[in-house]
């Protein structure tokens, strides 16, 4: 269900007015292979019609076992857990939710940020930008909502700075929850932003908490924790 007139979500059995695809992958695997198809090594969404990677995305049925290697779960905080790089042209990331946990406002720094639900139920709440943004203050305007929908398994949704700012939650406070994340080009630092002022702080992107299946080591993973810090500072 969707709050609003405005909405992005895709689900498998829609028509998007694109080229088509032959038929959908097999299996995740084939879908990374396919995206990275799209993209290729010299790519990029300005090379690309957005909707042929929305309907590439839309065609993937997921299934847990082709994915699960790479939704590693946090107890204390939702994590990002890095599928493919992309040889430097997008980030393919998976991220997994805990019960109830939520990313902050946020923009996405010019890049592209396509979505898609794994498992589980998302809510995504999509804001117009503050006009104080840019102010140091504490005491701005407060931020105003544009749009709310809620994504279930195997939808997708597009989101980019000229359409707004987003958060995304886990709609269960029982249930994990797993999303697939496109960004083109990668993003290395963002802004969020405080949902009463509209206040916005920068924020270092880089940091996985898994790259390609495997968990980084603990030391290092806190040393990027101690710089995306810094970042905010």
């Amino acid at each position: 269900m969707a709050v609003g007139t405005d909405t992005n979500i895709v689900s498998p059995q829609q028509q998007i007015p694109c080229s088509p695809v032959s038929s959908p992958p097999k299996s995740f695997t084939e879908h990374v292979q396919r995206l990275q198809a799209h993209l290729g090594d010299n790519r990029g969404l300005l090379d690309v019609d957005i909707n042929v990677l929305l309907n590439e995305l839309a065609q993937y049925v997921s299934n847990p076992q082709e994915w699960e290697k790479f939704a590693f779960f946090d107890k204390s905080r939702y994590t990002r857990n890095l599928v493919d790089d992309g040889n430097g042209k997008y980030n393919l990331l998976i991220v997994a939710w805990g019960p109830g946990q939520k990313s902050p406002i946020h923009d996405h720094a010019n890049s592209h940020c396509l979505m898609k639900v794994l498992d589980g139920e998302l809510i995504e709440t999509q804001y117009e930008w503050p006009s104080s943004a840019t102010l140091p203050s504490d005491h701005g305007d407060g931020m105003n909502v544009r749009n709310e929908s809620s994504l279930k398994c195997n939808e997708v949704t597009y989101i980019h700075d000229k359409i707004g700012l987003h958060r995304v939650a886990n709609a269960s406070s029982t249930k994990p929850a797993v999303s697939l994340h496109l960004y083109t080009p990668p993003i290395e630092l963002c802004h969020t932003f405080c949902e009463k002022t509209g206040k916005q702080r920068a924020a270092c992107c880089a940091v996985f908490h898994s790259r390609k299946g495997k968990t980084e080591c603990p030391l290092l993973r806190k040393y990027r924790e101690v710089i995306q810090k810094c970042c905010r500072s």
